[in-house]
């Protein structure tokens, strides 16, 4: 078993180079201040993340979904045929063939027929992001608010999730061009445009921040709110890491480098050198030339020495990381003194990060799968096995990444093809630890055609 290593060009962002391709991206991102409407007790690791401690679950008997509490009690029933994480206070659930939004009573509070109405592609639809979901009507996307009622109109080719700047990213035709070339720009929660379709590709914004490319993955800048470059245009690849850094590679050569928010280099790239982005804190994971990661804060001081073979951000005050027993790759729980709390079983791996208290594993036995919550000490408060029906994709809420492409078709194409903001994923809305095996588990459930 081991971590996925090797990024995707595109869905959690970037950069991080993993050893195998991940499937499931998610969206992300909340600093320290809440912005539109998600109350967080924390500094959010996912624009979606709210404090509702409910998690979703699978019930071997009923071959069902329903929503544990943090005891592991299924307090709402084992009914539906897919979930979703509690997102801005609520869920979205399938069953019968119909869409509905339900609160943490179980209350049904908007329902739709079919999918046509609200946007699903690779599981970055569905969820509110800073109270507002994507919908597409007639192969046209918009946004709709908590009361369900639309702020901005299925007109736009594309669109991806809110932002925590209150800027979701666009595409559209590019006006005064030939028909069917297009653009990306960004629309703020009125729906009016704040800054033009004038990028090959967009970003998210990210703390004031956003990425955007000209027509290659090389030709990278930053821009703030009001669509001014603070990093011109250069050809290198980036991707936001906190503080105010940004990692940069220049000329596919393996090995990263640092930039500060004016595009001044504060470290070159050199070989080996990656950057794990902070999420719930000051902490980035970083490597050195001799492959072993550790933590840095935002001044660049070491916090936690080089000493993994792998590290996920900190989530909740907790790290999954990775080190290399002899023949065996194990996952263990550290806190940000980087003092081990926990250690996986043998040929476990961590679905999600631990959001608000909890976090989802899936161990591999000589029998089966079993996935688990546990607490950081490694407590199980819940468990089931994976059926051997086909279930649907995204069965537990998805702990994104902050840096991630815009949720839209086409930047999820260019991160295909040399995806520029992604840390790659964390199953629920999030960033994945994913080995070969992890992926082929999920193949089936999520897109047989996806490689």
């Amino acid at each position: 078993m081991t971590f996925n290593k090797r990024c995707i060009i595109n869905h959690k962002a970037t950069y991080l180079f993993m050893k195998h391709s991940v499937t499931i991206l998610l969206i992300s991102g909340l600093f320290a201040l809440v912005f539109m409407g998600c109350k967080n007790e924390v500094i959010s690791t996912d624009p979606t993340h709210d404090t509702t401690k409910l998690w979703p679950a699978f019930d071997n008997t009923t071959e069902k979904w329903g929503y544990i509490n943090e005891k592991g009690k299924m307090v709402i029933p084992a009914q539906y045929d897919e979930v979703h994480g509690f997102s801005c206070g609520y869920a979205c659930v399938h069953k019968d063939g119909q869409i509905h939004y339900i609160d943490p009573s179980g209350a049904i509070q908007a329902s739709m027929e079919g999918n046509e109405d609200f946007y699903y592609f690779y599981n970055l639809g569905y969820d509110f992001h800073y109270d507002y979901v994507v919908v597409k009507k007639d192969d046209k996307y918009g946004l709709m608010n908590k009361k369900f009622e639309y702020v901005v109109q299925p007109s736009y080719l594309e669109v991806g999730n809110m932002s925590s700047s209150g800027l979701a990213v666009v595409r559209d035709y590019r006006k005064n061009a030939d028909q069917g070339t297009t653009a990306s720009g960004y629309i703020n929660t009125k729906g009016e445009i704040a800054i033009p379709c004038r990028y090959d590709y967009a970003l998210p914004f990210v703390d004031g921040y956003a990425i955007v490319m000209g027509d290659t993955r090389h030709d990278c800048g930053v821009i703030n709110t009001s669509g001014e470059y603070v990093i011109n245009p250069g050809e290198y690849y980036l991707s936001y890491v906190g503080g105010e850094m940004f990692a940069f590679q220049r000329n596919n050569n393996y090995g990263f480098g640092l930039l500060n928010s004016k595009g001044e280099i504060l470290s070159d790239p050199a070989a080996n050198v990656e950057y794990e982005p902070a999420v719930d804190n000051e902490l980035i994971g970083v490597s050195n030339t001799q492959e072993k990661f550790g933590y840095m804060d935002f001044s660049r001081n070491m916090k936690i020495d080089y000493q993994f073979d792998y590290v996920m951000p900190f989530y909740e005050g907790y790290a999954f990381v990775e080190v290399e027993e002899g023949d065996e790759d194990i996952v263990k729980v550290i806190d940000t003194k980087g003092k081990v709390v926990y250690t996986l079983p043998l040929w476990s791996e961590p679905e999600t990060g631990f959001h608000n208290g909890l976090a989802l594993i899936v161990v591999e036995t000589d029998d089966d799968y079993r996935y688990r919550y546990i607490t950081p000490q490694g407590e199980t408060v819940y468990e089931w096995k994976e059926p051997d029906i086909d279930i649907p994709c995204s069965p537990v809420r998805k702990l994104s990444e902050r840096y991630t492409m815009a949720g839209t078709e086409q930047a999820l194409h260019a991160s295909e093809t040399g995806r520029m903001n992604s840390m790659e994923e964390f199953t629920a809305q999030t960033k994945h630890f994913s080995s070969a095996r992890h992926e082929r588990r999920h193949k089936h459930a999520c897109d047989p055609g996806i490689d």
